[in-house]
């Protein structure tokens, strides 16, 4: 989505008609003269990273933050909907990065302990609960998930370690057992000891068995089941952050994993996933301290009604 251009729309619409199907659909009306701060950051960050950065924001923080600049004309600007305020124009707008900005204690924002106006920035909110705070668990599971995936490459079951010889164990510090059984038991403790080590070398788990004891799995090793909780852990990330399931190269429960479920992803990310951050951006974009009462600011996203998807977005002024 950061590759789909800002634009400025008037508030009223027109019916253009598919030269393919004969279908007709109301469109918005973009204004003549676009902003040219929605498609140039003046700087040497592209819009499109000032997007991908904003969303990356509300994605993981749940908040985002452009610093503005505005107009000092007396004339280029408008006037807010009761007619009290005269509002300047936009003329620039920069991400702001995390670590520069806070909520003080008047929840007043503030780029590097400054206090900022309305009319100085636009913050943005998440349409979702970060993913850093709703997906806590999801994430360290994912990667606990991942260091037992790693130690899988050689997976063993449950094992055993038995002691074929009749000895009886006791503890070193039993003052009443023998030191027979004190020794056994120091004996088994290091062997398995060594065994756990063995089993996370990543040159293969080799062990020696001494005489007296005998190595037994209990069961079999799973492989499927870290395949499987992998593919749902993708899953969870699409529940917590709105992304379809088959857009994280996940399945869900009924698909197999196969390519098949790719099957319609470009319409799921268009319907179902841009629309929600689409919105959000727009929304915050559509404020009144942003464009004038009546118009509102949304992404173009006319191209991704193209067959084939070439991949290039609305062409734009530089």
């Amino acid at each position: 989505m950061s590759g789909q251009p800002l634009r400025e729309y008037d508030g009223t619409t027109h019916t253009v008609t598919d030269p393919t199907t004969g279908e007709t659909r109301t469109v918005p009306v973009p204004v003549a003269t676009q902003p040219e701060w929605l498609t140039n950051t003046g700087g040497q960050e592209p819009w499109q990273f000032r997007t991908a950065d904003t969303l990356d924001d509300m994605l993981f923080e749940g908040w985002s933050l452009w610093k503005l600049e505005r107009s000092s004309e007396p004339d280029d600007g408008w006037q807010s909907r009761d007619g009290s305020t005269f509002i300047p124009a936009i003329t620039g707008a920069v991400h702001v990065p995390l670590d520069r900005w806070d909520f003080n204690s008047n929840d007043e924002v503030t780029i590097d302990d400054e206090v900022q106006g309305e009319l100085d920035v636009i913050l943005f909110r998440s349409p979702t609960d970060p993913l850093l705070v709703a997906g806590r668990r999801t994430i360290r599971g994912a990667a606990e998930l991942e260091d037992r995936w790693l130690r899988a490459l050689n997976a063993i079951p449950v094992m055993e370690i038995k002691q074929d010889e009749d000895i009886e164990l006791a503890e070193p510090d039993d003052d009443e057992a023998d030191p027979e059984s004190k020794a056994a038991m120091t004996e088994a403790q290091g062997i398995v000891d060594d065994y756990v080590k063995a089993r996370t070398d990543p040159n293969g788990a080799v062990v020696f068995t001494p005489f007296g004891y005998s190595l037994n799995a209990m069961g079999e090793h799973a492989h499927e089941l870290y395949i499987e909780g992998r593919n749902f852990q993708a899953i969870d990330v699409g529940r917590h952050t709105a992304i379809a399931a088959n857009m994280l190269s996940a399945s869900g429960v009924t698909a197999s994993l196969t390519y098949e479920t790719k099957e319609g992803g470009r319409s799921d990310v268009r319907d179902l996933v841009q629309w929600v951050w689409a919105m959000a951006l727009s929304a915050h974009l559509s404020l009144d301290t942003v464009c004038a009462p009546g118009h509102s600011i949304a992404f173009d996203l006319s191209n991704l009604a193209e067959q084939p998807d070439d991949g290039a977005g609305p062409t734009v002024e530089d």
